[in-house]
């Protein structure tokens, strides 16, 4: 009797317990409105608290968010995140929150504050949650001396800083994730004098920093992940001095550093930096040799250098840049050294060489580029070597003195109008494929071969 009065006394004593829970549990409030316990400003944060209607001893905090300045402009982007769109002050310091109500701010939007005449700093709190600056955010605002970019930004679009000829401070958060520094992006910022790149960035985009004149230290985060810097990208910094190329680099495009310290303060001859050729300076040899360690020719170093007749090309270069042999109407022969490590024959390398009748492109070349040998006139005899993927838009138009070439059967791309204006008397060997339409639906339903009376041959 006594152990059932036991069990019935522990029961109950359990469904109290229960009923205790439901009653006031976790997931059984009543809860009241948020209440703002402590202002937030526009830098810090504040408090809001809510009670339970059934149990006032019962409370909820949460953070109410800084505001950042008034009179911001927002726009809701998807679901749940916002824009600055513009703004609605004259106040020379502006602060843009981490949230906007209860949604994370995520980007500068286009032309956000273009123009403005006040602005002198911009303040983006620890918390930031930004991750892109738009197209010309930040254009002509002249008057903006400094800015420090958000740890989660990776993108800055293009032409976001362009005229800020007063900027002089461009930092950018401990652990930044910037990925991409757009066209024209700091172009004409007259002020700026030293920039750090983040390690995490991997494109420098046309002209992101050209007319920067008074621009004169570009350094690399260790580990630097940089793959391409754009053409004219820092053109006309005409007092850079100190610019150590990542070795991560795999294309410098043309005039990436046309007008710079670097160049117009290096004696005459080849122009080296990092083991790139970037351009030749002075009269020119009609031959010319690479030293032995050059890494790359950079997009436009021999840009219509109509003197040139033959250059020797070193072992170790991997990347013929876009335009660097472009209109050199003398050049007649283009050596390669035995095991050479080129990877990338880039756009219009050797568009409009005339004079060039043979060229045996080495084994180990991936890609080439659209226009890469356009309007060779008279070029007879082409190796395309097995390891070939890429070969681009335009890359062999107008070559009509080719007796015959092959395209190896790797090839995976051939770009629109790649054979252009080939004649009946020339012949194409396609591997790899056993008839017309196998090869047209792998290469542009056909387009490959448009405007091309060549004959071509296909094999397996």
């Amino acid at each position: 009797m006594k152990k059932n009065i036991i069990y019935i006394l522990m029961v109950l004593l359990v469904a109290v317990f229960i009923l205790g829970l439901v009653g006031c549990g976790s997931h059984a409030h009543d809860w009241g409105e948020w209440i703002v316990a402590t202002e937030p400003t526009e830098t810090t944060n504040g408090i809001e608290i809510r009670t339970c209607k059934d149990d006032g001893s019962h409370t909820e905090t949460r953070t109410a968010y800084a505001t950042g300045t008034s009179g911001l402009i927002f726009e809701l982007i998807g679901d749940n995140e916002y824009q600055v769109v513009g703004y609605k002050c004259e106040d020379s310091e502006i602060i843009i929150p981490s949230y906007y109500g209860r949604e994370p701010v995520t980007e500068i939007g286009e032309k956000a504050f273009k123009g403005s005449a006040t602005l002198q700093s911009i303040i983006f709190l620890n918390d930031s949650r930004l991750k892109a600056i738009r197209l010309e955010a930040f254009s002509s605002c002249e008057n903006l001396q400094g800015i420090e970019i958000p740890v989660k930004v990776t993108h800055i679009s293009g032409q976001s800083f362009f005229g800020c000829t007063n900027l002089r401070n461009v930092t950018f958060a401990s652990g930044s994730k910037l990925e991409y520094i757009g066209s024209s992006t700091f172009n004409q910022c007259e002020n700026l004098q030293n920039i750090n790149i983040p390690k995490s960035v991997t494109e420098i985009d046309a002209a992101a920093f050209a007319g920067c004149t008074n621009l004169r230290n570009v350094t690399f985060a260790s580990e630097s992940k940089l793959e391409t810097i754009g053409s004219q990208a820092f053109a006309w910094c005409t007092n850079l001095e100190n610019f150590e190329i990542p070795a991560s680099v795999s294309d410098i495009e043309w005039y990436a550093f046309q007008e710079t310290g670097i160049i117009l303060n290096a004696p005459n001859g080849m122009v080296y930096l990092n083991n790139w050729v970037i351009t030749f300076k002075g009269d020119f040899s009609r031959h010319l040799s690479l030293d032995a360690n050059a890494k790359g020719i950079a997009g436009g170093a021999f840009f219509q250098c109509s003197g040139l007749e033959s250059i020797e090309i070193p072992a170790k270069v991997e990347v013929i840049g876009a335009l660097a042999f472009y209109g050199c109407t003398n050049l007649n022969n283009v050596i390669f050294t035995p095991d050479s490590l080129l990877k990338t024959i880039g756009r219009w390398a050797f568009e409009n060489c005339t004079q060039i009748e043979n060229i045996e492109i080495p084994k180990g070349v991936i890609t080439i580029g659209d226009s890469a040998f356009s309007n060779c006139l008279k070029l007879k005899t082409v190796v395309i070597p097995v390891t070939v993927t890429k070969i681009g838009y335009y890359a062999f138009s107008n070559c009509t003195s080719i007796a015959e070439i092959q395209i190896p059967a790797r090839v995976i791309f051939i770009g629109c109008w790649a054979f252009e204006l080939w004649t009946a008397e020339q012949t194409i060997i396609i591997k790899g494929f056993a008839n017309k339409l196998s090869a047209d639906a792998a290469w542009l339903n056909g387009k490959w071969r448009e405007y091309c009376k060549a004959n071509i041959i296909y094999q397996i």
